[in-house]
């Protein structure tokens, strides 16, 4: 170590940098096993040296093979983030590994250079997020793995060429790359993470190169080789109306997320669960159908579809997670199925035309702000929405809701039971007027009878007086024959 600290001094004696510099050959050694060249701060590693930090105020950056007598191998985890100055960087063909954030939020970054003979076979979690301004990237062909979110919100790329040798790109990897415009995905791919080109508006075709044998385009839509699992859509390329076929069993999370020009979607009916933003800024659509046989749906699984107006909810759902129709505007009603157990939380967040919902009994929970309320300006919670109102059961979990929210409801067992009471009353009425009725009826029957009565007893008599007669007469002429 003494031998390298004079070395270092030595050259830190007749070494001048420039702002624009590129990374100098020998750098003086400031602490311990840590170097800096006025630009760039290094520190030994097994093997060689790794870049540890930037400069913030440096504009470009040529990353040197040899520091001090060692190669430089390796980008260290956050080592440029938040260098919001820097322009452009070279990486060597020396460098192996690229750290975690390495360049997150080098927001000034346009254009990176990495060595067609650098040996580096990923990019890792973060390592270009929020590089806004980043349009020229060429990756090497060593690269096999392209990590979550790493050129996430790298908004200015229009276009990235994926190397032949990459097998698996993870979540979130190209979100919000709004002008992507096109997808070229090799033959070696076999694994994708869910919302993989999220929100990547402008991308018009999904293309895949032939020799793939686990997966599948059809209508600008990439699914597994046998159709059963939906990953992604191009999102300005997709159909006005998707009818997704009944093979499909799994739909990937944001898998038509952003696809502003879909107006309808048939969802297929193997589906069972509705994924975690599938259908969000899906501003077309203006209904949606959830099929039988579908038990949940996810977080913000339909939220920011502005235009939706009607939502047809299956029989067989049992859970609505927080956020799934969250500022959906457009919407007007809602009928939650008998059986349903779970309203999260923001659910319903600003959806403002509804103003009218019957919650079932079944429903064991509702989260903050599911249902009647509108998120305020400045973002420190929600207000009342004054025009909704709750049909609820007595002593259920949506009354408890609404009174400890101060939103305003009314009972429907207790409407229940006012109509069943007003109907045993009816029924009473009609009763006892039916009772009167055959009592004035059996109070007119009465004289009536008793006057038959008098005549039948004045017949008897009648008879009785006549039969006599007979019987003395009859006497009278025995006694003359005798």
């Amino acid at each position: 170590m003494k031998l390298k600290r004079l070395i270092s001094a030595a050259a830190a004696a007749v070494l001048s940098i420039s702002s624009m510099s590129a990374v100098s050959v020998f750098a003086e050694e400031s602490s311990g096993d840590t170097l800096s060249d006025g630009v760039l701060t290094y520190e030994y590693v097994d093997g060689g040296i790794s870049v540890k930090s930037c400069e913030p105020t440096v504009t470009s950056v040529k990353i040197n093979e040899i520091v001090n007598g060692y190669s430089v191998i390796s980008i260290d985890k956050s080592a440029f983030k938040e260098c919001t100055k820097l322009e452009s960087v070279s990486i060597p063909k020396t460098v192996k590994t690229i750290g975690d954030y390495a360049f997150m939020s080098c927001t000034g970054l346009m254009k990176v250079e990495i060595d067609p003979e650098a040996e580096i076979e990923s990019i890792p979690t973060g390592a270009f997020y929020n590089c806004q301004y980043l349009m020229d990237i060429t990756l090497p062909e060593s690269l096999t793995y392209i990590g979550y979110s790493a050129f996430d919100s790298c908004s200015s790329l229009t276009e990235i060429d994926i190397p032949d040798s990459v097998d698996s790109i993870d979540a979130f990897a190209f979100k919000d790359c709004y002008c992507l415009k096109s997808l070229e995905l090799p033959d070696s791919l076999n694994a994708l993470g869910s919302g993989v080109f999220m929100n990547c508006y402008s991308v018009e075709e999904i293309t895949l190169d032939e020799k793939n044998e686990a997966y599948t385009v059809e209508d600008n839509i990439l699914y597994t080789a046998d159709k059963t699992t939906l990953y992604t859509a191009a999102a300005g390329g997709v159909s006005k109306n998707v009818v997704i076929p009944d093979t499909v069993a799994s739909i990937s999370e944001y898998a038509f997320s952003g696809c502003l020009s879909m107006e309808t979607v048939t969802i297929s009916k193997a589906v069972t669960v509705i994924p975690e933003g599938a259908f969000n800024y899906c501003s077309g659509l203006t209904d949606i159908v959830i099929p039988e046989g579908v038990t949940e749906i996810g977080n913000y699984a339909f939220s920011n579809c502005e235009n939706l107006k009607t939502v047809s909810l299956a029989s067989t759902l049992k859970k609505i997670n927080p956020g799934a129709f969250w500022k959906d505007s457009s919407i007007e009603s809602v009928t939650f199925p008998e059986g349903i157990t779970e309203i999260g939380s923001g659910a319903f967040l600003d959806c403002s035309a509804l103003e009218n919902v019957s919650v079932p009994k079944s429903v064991e929970k509702i989260g903050e702000y599911a249902l009647g309320f509108n998120s305020k300006s400045d973002g420190s919670g929600a207000d009342k929405n004054g025009n909704f109102k709750m049909s609820v059961y007595s002593d259920s979990a949506a009354e408890k809701y609404a009174k400890s929210n101060g939103l305003e409801y009314d009972a429907i067992d207790f409407s229940l039971k006012k109509a069943a009471f007003i109907i045993i009353c009816s029924g009473l009425v009609i009763l006892a007027v039916v009772i009167a009725v055959v009592v004035m009826r059996k109070g007119k029957k009465a004289p009536i009878q008793e006057k038959e009565s008098e005549k039948a007893e004045e017949s008897i008599e009648f008879e009785d007086g006549y039969e006599s007669i007979l019987d003395e007469g009859t006497a009278d002429n025995d006694t003359d024959k005798g």
